[in-house]
């Protein structure tokens, strides 16, 4: 069976009020009709749903309580868990009220000094671990987490989700941040990713899918994150200019990748070739070890006001499918752990997951002062792990408490068009 993936990208919820609001509520819920009523019945159930980012439109709790809602309702049509999500940030994720006037004074002196500069600096203020460059992503944080999306840290603004395709293969999706130093004044080849997200590793049996916001055009090392993630990622997804492409590239070695350059959900002034989009991906494992990638682009019809295949794009049908050779599927096995040694991995896996019910429960159904509210969620989540683990495992030992919004085992945390930059409007 394929792992079949929902794939989204700058679906822009806001809290304005307007005609264009209400014709994105709409062309959001035709979305719904065309998973619910076309796309699920034919293809089957969808086992993740992925954001290239820009959730929202400035940042704000209350776009990503409209956005929760919204994605209930698409994971309920998928069959999958409402907690199935992978998401990444995107320009439209920072909150610009939340950057300080010191914090600016950062972002301009990483954009405009010299490569060798901005790259030592970056890694010095991330490995300060203060927040100085994620405190503007305070309440895209706390919606990530309910998905267990949010950083692997304040000094490794990334995470990363294993997949099972085959037998023991693997595919690692990997989310890395393109907003670090994001602000009104962005510009192409201003924004920094960092050897902190891009040194990616290499594991036998698993191949690597990057998801970030930004393309390669946008970023200022992108040479050093290119020569890093052209050879080690499989697949790379982005969103940001609202434009779908989608290329099979090979380089001077004769490693193949594939490119997906989002369209939009819902893109600001939408007009062709700007105009609503999404995409259903198919994963599988083809013969000699290939990754075979289907795509089946869906795109809005104006004269019908709904969705449909993009037999335009494709030239004729209303899929494409991509193999590509993987040489980490044809590695041996790397040695296995002594299983008598530490925590058994399930206890981690079905801690997390009950970590995760229950973060999902506090954004969904609590204010922010229940959620916030001392020792509320520290007692609720020690309570709830404690008794699963006596249930399922005896034998394990003791779980100790994690600081809030912190899954155990996890480090806690501190806390359009073509060229449309990072522009809230």
């Amino acid at each position: 069976m394929p792992l079949r993936v929902l794939h989204l990208s700058d679906i822009h919820f806001s809290t304005k009020f307007d005609d264009e609001k209400i014709v994105h509520t709409d062309v959001r819920d035709q979305l719904l009709n065309d998973l619910r009523d076309v796309m699920v019945p034919r293809l089957g159930n969808i086992e993740k749903v992925l954001i290239a980012g820009d959730i929202a439109f400035s940042g704000k709790r209350s776009e990503y309580e409209e956005a929760t809602r919204w994605l209930e309702q698409v994971t309920s049509i998928c069959g999958c868990k409402r907690t199935d999500v992978l998401t990444v940030p995107g320009n439209h994720d920072v909150d610009r009220q939340r950057i300080l006037p010191a914090t600016k004074m950062i972002h301009r002196r990483l954009r405009t000094c010299g490569l060798p500069e901005a790259k030592r600096e970056l890694v010095e203020l991330a490995s300060q671990n203060d927040g100085s460059l994620t405190d503007k992503l305070t309440d895209y944080q706390a919606f990530a987490s309910i998905y267990g999306c949010e950083f692997e840290s304040l000094s490794r603004p990334q995470w990363v989700k294993l997949l099972p395709l085959e037998d023991d293969l693997m595919l690692k999706f990997v989310g890395l941040t393109t907003v670090q130093v994001c602000d009104a004044d962005d510009q192409k080849g201003g924004l920094l990713v960092g050897a902190h997200q891009y040194v990616i590793e290499r594991t036998p049996r698993v191949e690597v899918i990057v998801v970030m916001h930004h393309p390669p055009e946008w970023i200022k090392d992108r040479q050093e994150t290119f020569q890093y993630l052209d050879s080690r990622a499989r697949v790379q997804v982005f969103g940001h200019e609202h434009f779908q492409e989608i290329h099979r590239i090979s380089n001077a070695n004769q490693e193949t990748r594939l490119v997906i350059c989002s369209g939009a959900v819902t893109p600001d002034h939408a007009a062709d070739p700007y105009i609503y989009r999404y995409n259903i991906l198919e994963f599988a494992l083809g013969a000699d070890s290939c990754l075979e990638i289907t795509i089946y682009p869906r795109v809005w019809i104006a004269d019908t006001t709904r969705f449909d295949a993009d037999t335009g794009r494709l030239g004729g049908p209303d899929r494409a499918t991509f193999s590509l050779p993987c040489p980490q599927f044809r590695l041996p096995p790397p040695p296995q752990p002594n299983p008598g040694a530490g925590v058994p991995a399930v206890a981690a896996g079905e801690n997390q997951e009950a970590f995760a019910r229950l973060s999902y429960f506090f954004w969904r159904y609590l204010s922010r002062e229940e959620i916030e509210g001392p020792h509320s969620m520290r007692r609720v989540h020690v309570e709830l792990i404690e008794r699963e683990s006596r249930a399922k495992v005896q034998r394990w030992p003791p779980i100790r408490s994690q600081p809030l919004n912190c899954p155990v085992g996890a480090r806690t945390p501190a806390s359009n068009q073509a060229d449309h930059g990072s522009n809230h409007e």
